[in-house]
């Protein structure tokens, strides 16, 4: 019965393996990952000097496009974890406006936020933070 259990797995083994013969020899490696800040986050309270914004701006082509489509003007609350280089490591809605607003606000501010980092007695530290991410509807 064990047998007859591992003959799928055996199969697609072979599979994917005669499929790798025929791919070419040489293949792109993938840039390796980042190290992710391994301290736990320090709660604000304990923080002896804050984040402070150096870059949150947002790509106007970034706007979600059920809120130009309803010309919406919206701000969304987050809950960031800024870590100890000052980069977004997690984003999580508090206040959802609708329009695609919280999603596009979580995407933003982990590609594009950038803080100085929070610091506990001079050494950077990671920490949760609440911020606003105000859109307002781009020139045309």
């Amino acid at each position: 019965m064990r047998e007859a259990l591992n003959a799928p797995a055996l199969l697609a083994l072979a599979a994917l393996a005669g499929c790798a013969a025929r791919a070419p020899e040489s293949r792109p490696t993938p840039p390796p990952a980042e190290a992710t800040p391994q301290s736990p986050p320090v709660p604000a309270s304990a923080l002896t000097t804050l984040p402070e914004v150096l870059d949150v701006t947002i790509p106007s082509s970034e706007y979600p496009r059920r809120a130009l489509a309803a010309n919406a003007e919206a701000s969304v609350i987050l809950r960031i974890l800024i870590d100890e280089t000052g980069r977004v490591r997690e984003a999580k809605v508090l206040r959802e406006p609708g329009h695609g607003f919280g999603v596009a606000a979580m995407r933003s501010a982990l590609a594009h936020f950038r803080f100085s980092p929070p610091r506990l007695h001079g050494t950077p530290v990671a920490t949760w933070w609440v911020f606003t991410v105000m859109y307002v509807l781009p020139r045309r």
